[in-house]
C-alpha cells in the first residue's frame, strides 16, 4: 500500500510478503515465454563471460599475427635495401617472397580484425536517407558476412587438403610447404563467423558481449 502523511515528505510504499510473491509470479510469468529475456537475465553473465575470452583470445591470434608477420617482413626489406646499397653482391634473394606472403597473411587475417572493429566497407547511403532501413540492411550485411565466411571454410579446406597432398607444392625460395598459407582461409573463414555471429548478438540483444559482466549482472 502507499503512505501519504499529506506533507511534502516523500511517499512510501510497502508491500507485504503475499504481494510480493505475487508479484514475482506475474514477472515470470509475463516473461518465461521470451528467451531473448531470460537468456539476458539470468544466463547472460556466464556467456558474457564465455563470450568475452573467445573475444580475448582471437584479439590476441589478430593482434599478435598481424604484429609479428608486419614486423618481420619490414626488417626483411629494409635489410635487402641496405645490403643492395651497401653492398654490390649480397642480398637477400628470398625477401621478395616473404613480402608477398605478409601481404597474403595480413589480407585475411585483417578482415578478422575488421569484423571486430565494426570497419568493413559499406554502402550508407540508403540508410542515411532512409533510417528506418538502417536495422535491415546491417542485418543483411552480416547475412552477407556469414555466407562469404561459410564459402571461406569450404572452399579454403578443399584447397589446403588438395595443397597438402602434393609433395612438390612449395614457395620457390625458401621452399615452405604452401598449405602453411592456404590453410589461412579456412581459419579466418571460421573466425569470421563466428566474430560476426557475436556481431549480430550485440545488435539484436543491445547489449556489449565482449566485455566482463559487472557485479550487477553477477549478483
Amino acid at each position: 500500500m502507499i503512505s501519504d502523511r499529506g506533507d511534502d515528505s516523500p511517499r512510501s510504499f510497502f508491500c507485504s510478503p503475499a504481494a510480493h510473491n505475487e508479484m514475482m509470479d506475474v514477472i515470470w510469468t509475463s516473461s518465461r515465454f521470451n528467451p531473448i529475456n531470460i537468456s539476458v537475465t539470468r544466463h547472460s553473465p556466464f556467456m558474457k563471460k564465455f563470450i568475452y575470452y573467445i573475444h580475448r583470445g582471437f584479439a590476441f591470434v589478430e593482434d599478435w599475427s598481424l604484429f609479428v608477420t608486419v614486423m618481420v617482413a619490414l626488417l626483411v626489406a629494409i635489410a635487402n635495401v641496405a645490403l643492395r646499397k651497401m653492398t654490390n653482391d649480397v642480398n637477400l634473394y628470398w625477401s621478395d617472397e616473404v613480402v608477398r606472403k605478409t601481404i597474403f597473411f595480413t589480407t585475411y587475417v585483417g578482415c578478422i580484425a575488421a569484423i571486430r572493429n565494426r570497419s568493413l566497407i559499406r554502402i550508407d547511403a540508403l540508410p542515411q536517407l532512409f533510417p528506418f532501413l538502417k536495422k535491415p540492411l546491417t542485418l543483411f550485411s552480416h547475412i552477407g558476412v556469414l555466407v562469404f565466411s561459410g564459402f571461406m571454410i569450404k572452399l579454403g579446406y578443399g584447397l589446403t587438403t588438395m595443397v597438402y597432398h602434393d609433395q612438390y607444392a612449395k614457395t620457390a625460395s625458401l621452399q615452405i610447404p604452401e598449405w602453411y598459407f592456404y590453410a589461412v582461409l579456412p581459419i579466418m573463414g571460421g573466425m569470421m563467423f563466428i566474430r560476426t555471429l557475436i556481431i549480430m548478438a550485440e545488435d539484436w540483444l543491445g547489449i556489449q558481449l565482449c566485455e566482463l559482466p559487472t557485479e550487477d549482472e553477477v549478483s
